[in-house]
C-alpha cells in the first residue's frame, strides 16, 4: 500500500487496518505567567453548522472559536470544558487555555508545544528552548536538545514541576489515563523513539527501538494500544540523514 504524507489521521488509519508498524500494547503498565491575549473570537452570527462542507456525513455542530494568528494541537480537558492550545508567536510556539465554548479569549500560561491535561487543573507539556516555527515545514519539524516535559498547574502556571531531565528532545506527551502512564517522544539515545513513565516522572521504560523516527503517540481510552507516526528506513543515507537532521535540532516529521 502506498503511503501519502497526510498526517497522522492517515497514519493512524494504516496501522489499525493492518498496514506498517504494529501497534505497541501496553499491559504493563519554563512557563510564563498567563496574559491575556487580544485574539480574536469568532463571531457569533458563525453558526454551529455553517462551517460544514455539503455532505459531510461525520462532524457536525461546528463551530470556529478562533479568528487570528498561527495555530497548532488542541487538547481537551477531562470535564470538556476548556482547551489548551499551541499558537505561534514572535517565530516561537506558545500554550494558550479558553473555554471550550468560547465565551473568553484565550489566555497564555506558557512556554512550548505538545499537551495533555492530567486533570482539570494540570497540564503536561514539552518546555525548554524557543520552538522556532519558521524552520518548521511540512517535512521537517524541531526538536530542541533543550526540551523536557513539565507539569504545569493552570492555577499556578509560574511554577511547572519538571518531569524529565535529559540530554535531547523529550515532547508529545500522550496520557494512559488507566495506567497514569505519559507515553512522549524523546530523542535522548540519539534517535527519536517513544518512552513511557508515570505521571509524576518515574519508572522510565524504552517502548521503541527501530532505527527511524517514532513520534506523536495517542493512547486508546483504555489504555492497551498506542497509535504513533513511524517511519523506519532501511538504506543508509536516509538514516545518515536522520542523524544529521537530529544533530541540527531537527527531525523528518514522518508519514
Amino acid at each position: 500500500m502506498t503511503r501519502h504524507a497526510a498526517g497522522p489521521l492517515l497514519a493512524a488509519a494504516l496501522w489499525i487496518s493492518g498496514c506498517g508498524p504494529q501497534p505497541i500494547t501496553l499491559r504493563d503498565a519554563g512557563s510564563a505567567a498567563p496574559t491575556a491575549d487580544p485574539l480574536s473570537l469568532a463571531p457569533a452570527s458563525i453558526g454551529r453548522d455553517s462551517l460544514r462542507f455539503a455532505g459531510e456525513r461525520h462532524l457536525r455542530n461546528i463551530r470556529q472559536l478562533t479568528t487570528t494568528s498561527v495555530f497548532g494541537r488542541a487538547t481537551f480537558s477531562p470535564d470538556d470544558r476548556q482547551i489548551v492550545f499551541e499558537r505561534t508567536d514572535g517565530g516561537c510556539v506558545h500554550l494558550y487555555r479558553m473555554p471550550l465554548d468560547g465565551s473568553a479569549p484565550p489566555i497564555s500560561f506558557a512556554d512550548g508545544s505538545g499537551s495533555v491535561f492530567l486533570d482539570s487543573l494540570t497540564v503536561v507539556h514539552g518546555a525548554g528552548a524557543c520552538l522556532d516555527a519558521t524552520r518548521d515545514s511540512s517535512a521537517v519539524r524541531r526538536v530542541p536538545t533543550a526540551f523536557d516535559l513539565v507539569a504545569t498547574k493552570l492555577d499556578q502556571p509560574t511554577e511547572p514541576k519538571r518531569l524529565t531531565q535529559a540530554v535531547g528532545f523529550d515532547g508529545d506527551p500522550a496520557l494512559d489515563r488507566r495506567g497514569k502512564r505519559l507515553v512522549f517522544t524523546s530523542a535522548r539515545d540519539g534517535d527519536l523513539d517513544l518512552y513511557a513513565i508515570t505521571t509524576d516522572g518515574g519508572e522510565l521504560r524504552r517502548l521503541t527501538t527501530t532505527v527511524g523516527p517514532d513520534q506523536n503517540p495517542t493512547v486508546s481510552p483504555d489504555g492497551t494500544v498506542i497509535v504513533y507516526r513511524a517511519d523506519h528506513p532501511t538504506d543508509s543515507a536516509t538514516v545518515a540523514r536522520d542523524r544529521a537532521l537530529l544533530r541540527g535540532d531537527l527531525a523528518r516529521r514522518g508519514p
